[in-house]
């Protein structure tokens, strides 16, 4: 829906966390070009795979195996948008946490990856927020004047306390962006599950935020 919404046919689309390449996808099936970086070579398989797949002759895209936080040394076109989504953290990496728990069940990944160089290995919340910081410092360098940046992004419950992610990155962000739209994406296919039943009280949660940016 973002990028039908914020670009036309032959814009380019730049993801810096591909993943499986999702962002990718969607940008090649509605007639635009695009960019991703990806730093598990699994998931990069997965996206290359899914890529090639779509079968277009119309639209170009590349994939980059590698650290996002090297985007200033990749050779990248100018980008018209920018949408990505950060990891959970090290939330995939807590034994017996809800997000775990869940992709557990579907016979999912349970980490990101072993790789030292992987956010989501990172255990201090405020060494993660930064390097998400960086990284997005990096990614804006590469986007037009006027373009758009939507980062899908949920806060986080570890151990009791909650880190309020969407709202630091908000925060951080403002120095060199502005905010134009906060969205919500609700994933309404989830159970409600008991957590913390007969101990203590814990929510569900089952909304992201959609943050999406205008570089000046």
């Amino acid at each position: 829906m973002y990028v039908q919404e914020f670009t036309k046919k032959n814009d380019t689309v730049f993801d810096p966390m591909s993943g499986t390449g999702t962002t990718q996808v969607e940008s090649l099936q509605l007639g635009r070009n695009a960019y991703g970086i990806e730093l598990s070579d699994l998931f990069y398989s997965i996206a290359q795979k899914r890529c090639s797949d779509v079968g277009t002759t119309h639209s170009d895209y590349k994939i980059f195996f590698g650290d996002a936080r090297s985007i200033s040394k990749i050779q990248l076109p100018e980008m018209d948008y920018v949408i990505t989504s950060p990891p959970y953290w090290d939330m995939l990496n807590m034994k017996g946490a809800e997000v775990q728990a869940a992709r557990r069940s579907k016979g999912l990944k349970t980490n990101y990856s072993d790789s030292e160089s992987d956010l989501g290995n990172l255990d201090n919340y405020a060494e993660f927020l930064d390097a998400l910081i960086e990284i997005y410092k990096q990614t804006v360098k590469t986007l037009k004047p006027g373009g758009h940046m939507t980062i899908v992004v949920k806060n986080i419950k570890k151990k009791g306390s909650h880190y309020p992610l969407a709202f630091d990155l908000t925060e951080s962000l403002k120095e060199f962006l502005e905010l134009k739209h906060v969205g919500f994406w609700c994933q309404d296919d989830l159970q409600i599950a008991p957590y913390g039943y007969k101990h203590t009280w814990v929510s569900n949660t089952f909304h992201h935020y959609c943050l999406t940016f205008l570089k000046p």
